[in-house]
């Protein structure tokens, strides 16, 4: 998967709708919601390097 491919902007969108309602839902627990936002933006992350080649999920880890 590449920015050019229909399938990535669908993706962003789901994780931004994501985030938004984690950002919403704990407002008042703001440690806890940049915690949980970054480790779905982490897994995201994973997805996209994952769907484009699997390879680059071992380069993401150190490995």
């Amino acid at each position: 998967m590449s920015f050019i491919d229909f399938n990535f902007y669908p993706l962003t969108a789901v994780l931004f709708v994501i985030i938004v309602l984690i950002q919403f839902l704990l407002k008042k627990k703001e440690r806890l919601s940049n915690t949980v936002s970054k480790i779905i933006l982490l897994c995201f992350s994973y997805l996209v390097m994952g769907l484009y080649d699997w390879r680059f999920c071992l380069c993401m880890t150190g490995g």
